[in-house]
């Protein structure tokens, strides 16, 4: 338990400390525009082409950054595929939906074995108790018991 709140809490000190993804805005035509965001001090990384690794720490260095070439192409692109971004979204949708019902078939799976290893737990226990641990235990006829 000790493993996993450790791998936890550094998961989310990893999280806490990423720099957020520029998103440009739209206007009032549906049309993607650049409108500069407050910057913290994480700063802020832009998905265009141009340079996906650098992250802005700065409204000027930022403000410079949608002014080139690169930037303004990757905006005219969004632009362009407005329709195909819906298609995707709606791609996605259906992946996250397949995976929650997939995800809540493992969990009951986890959950009946987990049930199996309390019951056989239980009966170890009683077992031991009893003085009597019978070497030529057969798991199929275990099995057999919880069925």
């Amino acid at each position: 338990m000790i493993i996993y709140k450790t791998i936890l809490t550094i998961i989310i000190m990893d999280i806490s400390i990423m720099p957020d993804t520029y998103q440009p805005s739209i206007d009032g035509n549906g049309n993607y525009i650049d409108k500069i965001p407050i910057i913290d001090s994480k700063g802020i990384l832009c998905s265009c082409a141009s340079r996906k690794d650098k992250i802005y720490n700065s409204v000027n260095k930022f403000s410079q950054h949608i002014k080139c070439k690169k930037h303004k192409e990757w905006l005219d692109a969004l632009n362009k595929n407005k329709a195909n971004h819906y298609i995707e979204l709606e791609k996605c949708k259906e992946i996250v939906k397949s995976q929650q019902q997939i995800l809540t078939q493992y969990e009951i799976k986890m959950q009946q074995k987990d049930l199996t290893i309390q019951y056989l737990t239980n009966q170890l226990t009683k077992h031991e108790k009893n003085n009597i641990i019978d070497t030529d235990v057969d798991l199929l006829d275990l099995n057999s018991i919880l069925d």
